[in-house]
């Protein structure tokens, strides 16, 4: 009798068991669904937030980045701030920042999709005259179903510097 039960009890835990299991993957398939449609529809909206998270320097070593570095498209407008380490190729007139700090309209944009599921932005940014700069920043950005993201900076005045991030999924 008492093989009976632990014969009974070993088969409920194992059913249990794999029902939790079941319910995990689905519940982290839903999660994925959930941060590709982001994914999607930021990219046909044109408007995102990415959250950087690593920094990589022309030359240097990667550094991981504390909270507040980002950009965001909203429509033909690409607000960003992002560390710069490296060489400028003319001094920035009137700044001890060397941080790319933008807030202006997207002068030329391409977009594009791969059959892979990764969404492209390339985006020409003419930095605000009232920063004193005739700066222009070429950024090219992806982003993926999995909300993984990159960002290339190229400066006509700077070295180029490239960022990794994720996209915001949080409402």
């Amino acid at each position: 009798m008492s093989r009976f039960f632990l014969f009974l009890t070993a088969f409920i835990l194992i059913t249990f068991s794999s029902a939790t299991a079941q319910t995990k993957a689905q519940k982290r398939a839903a999660e994925n669904a959930r941060i590709e449609n982001i994914a999607k529809e930021a990219f046909e909206k044109n408007e995102f937030v990415i959250v950087v998270d690593r920094i990589f320097p022309i030359g240097g070593k990667a550094q991981y980045s504390s909270d507040g570095y980002f950009v965001k498209i909203s429509g033909d407008t690409l607000n960003c701030y992002l560390p710069f380490f490296g060489s400028a190729h003319s001094p920035a007139v009137y700044s001890t920042n060397l941080s790319v700090d933008l807030k202006d309209e997207i002068v030329k944009v391409v977009k594009g999709e791969t059959k892979k599921g990764e969404y492209t932005f390339n985006l020409d940014v003419l930095s605000s005259k009232d920063q004193k700069s005739n700066e222009i920043f070429k950024f090219y950005i992806s982003f993926y179903g999995n909300a993984n993201a990159s960002i290339n900076l190229i400066s006509s005045n700077r070295d180029s510097m490239s960022y990794h991030g994720k996209l915001k999924t949080e409402k």
